[in-house]
């Protein structure tokens, strides 16, 4: 699925379980899709069974728009959140600078991380 200005939804390689972003100059927009807390009860909210005994709560995702002008910081964790970033039609004078930083896993990190996440335990944090 892509946004109007041709951005894809996406989630982010396991390098970004943390991810910093410092908008230098120009403007973009990110769009990111989140669900409310598995704790909350909402009207919206369903429940499915895991087959375990296990129940998990799902909601149909909010759209979310942050801004990200000069100065502005964001801190997520990109590899378990669906996003896009939109960027505008722009001249040099106007165009988008901004510092992206993730941490560098060797791939023996990596897979230490996943295998000491159970399968539920990953579902849960996406």
């Amino acid at each position: 699925e892509k946004l109007t200005s041709g951005a894809a939804w996406h989630m982010d390689a396991d390098n970004s379980l943390l991810h910093l972003a410092v908008t230098l100059h120009g403007h973009r927009v990110l769009h990111s899709k989140r669900r409310r807390s598995i704790n909350a009860t909402t009207s919206g909210s369903t429940t499915r069974s895991s087959g375990n005994g296990r129940h998990h709560h799902s909601q149909t995702a909010t759209e979310i728009l942050e801004p990200q002008n000069p100065r502005d910081v964001y801190l997520s964790s990109s590899t378990l959140m669906q996003h896009a970033p939109q960027f505008y039609n722009t001249e040099y004078a106007t165009r988008v600078i901004a510092i992206h930083a993730r941490i560098l896993y060797t791939s023996a990190e990596l897979n230490e991380f996943r295998n000491a996440r159970t399968r539920d335990s990953w579902q849960t944090l996406t």
